[in-house]
């Protein structure tokens, strides 16, 4: 159950559940983080696993006697378990409550004015303009031609030589760089492979765009993926803060 860890921590009370109360919360990931209609005693197992706590002494009677209970917590059928309507207000009341995706956007706004630089502010204007019509997976690929658009930038005004030394260690059949269009003749995960072990970028700013890389690629590509408001909130706000506003990267 991958990112289950990750998860429970928007539970601040978890820990001092009861064990029942915490298999509720495992099936709501379960359902909707995981997507799966129903889940077994397996599920529940690794997911204790997972959290690094001791099993249910016995899972599979535990879960059943939710079924029987006067408040009923889990329904059953022959496919599973899956939460009542009850147990999901349960969960739900728990968690952190996301923004709007109105919220989201006034905030926004408020960064272009700590972006300076003209061709950003064009850059950033139409991440805003897709974020705003619905666009999110517009938005994250807009907010990373910013970032990135930026970067290079960063590169070339201050570390250029550095750069281009390398450059022609890590990838010796690269051209050097001398002017800016040139970085369009490398992968962005060759520009930021090439800054990292140049030093230009620190091991942070390195894992931020790597990360930010993948969640743009995973956009653009065609997929079955969603893509919601939190989400390219999230990467956006990121690659703002963490990449445009530094003074180093």
């Amino acid at each position: 159950m991958k990112g289950l860890g990750t998860w429970v921590k928007q539970i601040p009370s978890f820990k001092s559940m009861t064990t029942v109360e915490k298999m509720v919360v495992i099936g709501y990931f379960c359902h909707t983080a995981k997507h799966l209609d129903r889940f077994v005693v397996g599920h529940v197992n690794l997911a204790f696993d997972e959290l690094h706590m001791q099993r249910p002494a016995n899972a599979s009677s535990q879960l059943t006697e939710m079924t029987k209970a006067t408040v009923k917590r889990m329904l059953k059928d022959s496919k599973g378990y899956r939460l009542t309507a009850s147990s999901r207000d349960f969960v739900e009341a728990l968690l952190p409550k996301e923004q709007s995706p109105k919220q989201i956007v006034d905030e926004l706004k408020k960064l272009e004015a700590q972006v300076s630089d003209p061709h950003q502010k064009v850059f950033l204007e139409e991440t805003i303009t897709c974020f705003s019509h619905g666009a999110y997976r517009a938005a994250i690929v807009m907010a990373w031609n910013l970032a990135y658009h930026h970067a290079c930038t960063y590169i070339f005004t201050g570390h250029l030589p550095a750069f281009n030394a390398q450059l022609a260690v890590a990838f010796p059949k690269k051209k050097a760089i001398t002017k800016h269009s040139d970085f369009e003749d490398l992968k962005e995960s060759e520009v930021i492979s090439v800054a990292k072990g140049a030093q230009i970028f620190s091991v942070s700013t390195s894992k931020v765009m790597s990360e930010k890389l993948t969640k743009r690629n995973s956009s653009a590509h065609p997929s079955s993926v969603i893509v919601m408001p939190v989400t390219a909130d999230e990467v956006i706000s990121d690659l703002v803060q963490n990449i445009i506003l530094r003074p180093t990267l």
